[in-house]
């Protein structure tokens, strides 16, 4: 399976446009959207995902801190599926999304503290044996490459941390703090923050036994 992962667009519908372009023409399996489509603006968060469900076969995503929060509530179409506190299997894999962030500073739209992202998650998977499992979700776990903010505070979920410690998924695809792209691992885990779309980031994930992923720019 190909997936292409894309977060933090923060309303940049040329972005959008532009991803879907490069969608069109590479056909991936899956389009995963890790949060932050647009600043507290439900209706161009849609206009966002329809705009990648044009040239995908299937669009997954889950809501950032920084959008409203009513999109955690998306009513699932056969192309657009919010994965928020849910689990949804696919090519049998079944993945599992945690949208908004844990609370910080800034009292942003979608926050709330870790119990609350721990109950979320375990609700989520309470009826899934599955051991093939991707977890989406837009903040990053805590005390990773992924989380460092201004390179120097780790700002991550502890209870995100803790779902990768226990279950153990093939792969954690997460955004949020733009400055901390890149790709680590919490035990054999792979773990990637794709970086802000709104910049051109995004990551294409080669996923069968294994993780092959690779940070990419449109």
């Amino acid at each position: 399976m190909n997936i292409f992962g894309f977060a933090d667009f923060h309303g940049d519908i040329e972005s959008a446009k532009r991803a879907s372009h490069l969608v069109s023409l590479e056909r991936p399996s899956l389009v995963v959207v890790a949060g932050d489509l647009a600043n507290r603006d439900i209706q161009l968060a849609r206009h966002i995902l329809e705009e990648l469900s044009r040239s995908a076969q299937r669009v997954f995503f889950v809501p950032g801190n920084m959008d409203d929060p009513g999109l955690a509530t998306w009513k699932d179409t056969e192309r657009i599926v919010c994965l928020h506190a849910k689990a949804v299997p696919h090519n049998l894999i079944t993945f599992v999304g945690l949208g908004g962030s844990v609370i910080s500073p800034f009292k942003t739209p979608f926050e709330f503290g870790e119990a609350e992202a721990g109950r979320a998650l375990a609700e989520a998977t309470q009826t899934s044996s599955s051991q093939n499992l991707v977890l989406v979700s837009h903040c990053p776990p805590k005390n990773t490459k992924l989380d460092l903010a201004g390179g120097t505070r780790h700002v991550g979920s502890e209870a995100v941390r803790r779902f990768i410690d226990e279950r153990k998924p093939m792969l954690v695809i997460c955004g949020h703090i733009h400055e901390a792209q890149g790709v680590d691992s919490i035990g054999h885990v792979p773990v990637v923050n794709v970086g802000p779309a709104r910049h051109g980031n995004y990551a294409s994930i080669f996923l069968n036994q294994e993780a092959r992923i690779e940070l990419r720019r449109f």
